[in-house]
């Protein structure tokens, strides 16, 4: 049967290799295109074996069925046909960093339109891979991988590359180990069914299970009361729950049991016990109570006895006189006031105290004389009236205490810190004294103008450089002086129209702006550009290489490109082979361009075209038709692989006749010029005669 299905392959002329073939049956034995077309949705789409996506070089997928028996194949549903794609060779696809890039399978087909497969110059691939960005696959696609490059990344790996959407199929009904697997077409092994035996042995049963080992369940949420399984965690939480805080000595029901003497009835015991007790709240009690003597004077809770009392009563009267030592009189006394307390004290209320009054309104007193010092009161009127003769005629911001204080810099010691700090002063005089008269100032310089007068003038930050100088040679050092001289270290002389007649250095750099052009410069003024990088001189640059600028459609009509040299990728895009690179060539401000296109071979090691094409320098000017490079790789119509047989037709020029020819019997091959003599040309006699004649004319005598 294998036989039958290689006989029945119809295969491609020698002349078409691709890396993916497409329209075969592969795993049925039916190659009938007519067939073919009536197994879409008998044929499923996916992949049947091989395509399998690993990690190319840098960032690139490559796609191969090395690990495959025999050839990858898939199939892929185009409109209304079913179509088969079998892989041939590895096939490497590009991808972008930074993105989701969908690495799809392609299949085209449309009655009368050739493809790639049967034809090289066609546009349109029979099948073809290729990585999508644009999150979306067409109907004529199915979804190999997916591919996750972060950014930033410079190489694919393994972890980068998702399955999870690729669609496996397989041919018929396919064995699998697999026990969790939802496809139809797999059966199970004896493998899996052992598997999942061996599985449910390892399982408890839902009926009074016996677990082993150390079981585990959820730990339920603080609270719960159902049948939830109650695991260590759990119950350990509901005992810190029930313990909450109890001290050490008491959180266990040992400790508890202990606490109650062990008595298994202890509250029984306890409240017999009470039961002969009198309660706290409103006792009963009988018999003769007692209770302790609390110490005369105590006024609290404490029980009151009968000899506290008697005492207290014998403390109250006191040697009271005989007219008040009853109740009787103290109330007579009283004027027989229940309420005298709060008569008496609403009356104080009125009054103000011996001791610190507290007055409210507007208490008055007599205003004693002025100078008056003892104890009586001093009225609003006697206090102004001190403090107007204490203030005197002293100044407003000197008119308080508190002025006062600050302006003595709050020194309770003012007079004696005076004192000490005069005693170290200069004692004054005239020069002090016109000194003291110059308004101080930053970087200003006192000098005299007379006796005892002085004046001051600005200190420029040079003068004080030079009054910081230690010695006469750091000053002149510092003002730059030198003996004058046209050598060494001596000051240039200027010529009468202020030039130097020699080179000068000048060390310490120069202030303000010099006109003219320097030989050498540190860096430029004004940065300029070199291919669009800045350059000022002050560090080398890189400039960049020409980089690809992508898939550009092929310029048409009187269509410009971009100015300078670009690189393009060909793509299906309209250039003369379907992949390839296309070199563009603009000058900054004329319009004539031209294009240089080179093919990418279909096959590894093979020869692609390569294509030229211009436009000539006006903007409504078209591009040429594109015309082929022929190299020695190139078979040319009429010209053997050595370039030595016999040509046909006629060159424009060329440098030298192969034959030469003779012309009046003069070799002349067109390498050089000839001269012809007149007896190359049979002129001799005719010159002779010419020369006769010319004598008979001068001296009127026929020659002989």
């Amino acid at each position: 049967m294998g036989a039958d299905k290689t006989n029945n392959i119809m295969t491609l002329s020698s002349g078409v290799s691709q890396p993916l073939l497409a329209d075969v049956q592969y795993f049925e034995l039916y190659s009938s295109s007519a067939l073919n077309r009536k197994l879409k949705n008998i044929v499923l789409p996916g992949f049947y074996c091989g395509f399998e996506p690993v990690p190319g070089t840098g960032l690139s997928v490559r796609i191969t069925s090395e690990n495959s028996e025999g050839k990858g194949a898939a199939s892929v549903d185009v409109n209304n046909v079913q179509i088969s794609v079998q892989q041939i060779e590895d096939v490497t696809v590009l991808v972008k960093a930074g993105a989701t890039n969908i690495i799809v399978l392609e299949a085209n087909f449309e009655h009368g339109v050739k493809t790639t497969q049967v034809d090289s110059a066609s546009s349109v691939s029979a099948a073809r891979i290729y990585a999508r960005t644009d999150n979306t696959i067409g109907q004529n696609q199915i979804e190999l991988c997916r591919v996750i490059v972060p950014s930033g990344a410079t190489a694919v790996t393994k972890e980068m590359i998702v399955l999870k959407y690729r669609v496996n199929r397989a041919v018929g009904v396919e064995f699998s180990n697999e026990i969790s697997s939802t496809e139809e077409r797999k059966a199970a092994t004896p493998l899996a069914v052992k598997t999942l035996h061996d599985l449910v042995d390892t399982k408890a049963p839902l009926d009074s299970p016996h677990l082993s080992g150390t079981p585990t369940s959820p730990t339920p949420e603080p609270g719960t009361n159902n049948t939830q399984i109650a695991n260590a965690a759990f119950v350990y939480a509901a005992i810190n729950a029930l313990i909450n805080g109890a001290p050490g000595t008491m959180d266990t029901l040992k400790e508890i049991a202990a606490a109650i003497n062990n008595d298994p009835k202890f509250s029984e015991t306890i409240n017999n016990a009470l039961a002969l007790k009198a309660p706290l709240a409103s006792p009963a009690f009988t018999g003769t109570p007692t209770a302790p003597t609390a110490s005369q004077g105590t006024n609290s809770t404490q029980i009151a006895n009968t000899a506290f009392v008697k005492a207290a009563i014998t403390a109250l009267i006191n040697g009271a006189p005989g007219t008040l030592d009853t109740l009787k009189e103290i109330a007579a006394a009283i004027n027989n006031d229940p309420n005298f307390s709060t008569t008496i004290n609403n009356a104080l209320a009125l009054k103000a105290p011996l001791a610190s009054p507290a007055l409210t309104g507007v208490p008055t007193a007599p205003t004693a004389a002025q100078g008056t010092n003892n104890t009586q009161i001093a009225t609003t009127a006697y206090v102004r009236a001190a403090i107007s003769a204490l203030v005197g005629s002293s100044p407003e911001a000197l008119d308080t205490l508190n002025e006062l204080a600050a302006a003595l810099g709050n020194d309770p010691n003012f007079a004696t810190t005076m004192t000490n700090a005069l005693a170290g002063k200069q004692p004054l005089d005239a020069t002090l004294t016109a000194l003291a008269g110059l308004a101080t100032g930053a970087n200003k310089l006192p000098y005299f103008t007379g006796k005892d007068t002085v004046a001051q003038t600005d200190l420029t930050s040079v003068g004080r450089d030079i009054l910081a100088k230690t010695s006469t040679l750091a000053v002149i050092q510092y003002l730059g002086l030198r003996e004058l001289g046209t050598s060494g270290e001596k000051i240039p002389l200027l010529s009468t129209a202020n030039t130097w007649s020699a080179h000068q250095t000048f060390n310490g750099g120069i202030t303000g702006a010099l006109t003219g052009n320097a030989d050498t410069a540190t860096k430029l003024k004004t940065a300029r550009n070199i291919n669009g990088v800045r350059f000022d001189g002050s560090a080398d640059i890189n400039i960049n290489t020409l980089v690809s600028r992508g898939r550009v459609t092929a310029l048409g009509a009187n269509a410009q490109g971009t100015s300078g040299i670009q690189l393009y990728e060909a793509y299906n895009n309209g250039y003369p082979s379907p992949y390839g690179n296309v070199l563009h060539l603009k000058g900054a401000t004329a319009a004539g361009e031209g294009e240089l296109f080179i093919g990418w071979s279909g096959t590894s090691g093979d020869h692609a075209p390569v294509h030229i094409r211009s436009r000539r320098d006006t903007d409504s000017a078209n591009w040429s038709e594109w015309a082929q490079v022929y190299t020695s790789k190139d078979s040319v119509p009429g010209v053997n692989a050595k370039g030595n047989q016999d040509t046909s037709g006629n060159a424009a020029t060329a440098t030298k006749l192969q034959t030469a020819r003779t012309i009046n019997g003069v070799s002349f091959d067109g390498s050089k010029n000839i001269e012809l003599t007149a007896e190359d040309l049979n002129l001799e006699q005719t010159v002779e005669l010419a020369a006769g004649s010319l004598q008979k004319n001068q001296n009127g005598a026929d020659i002989p």
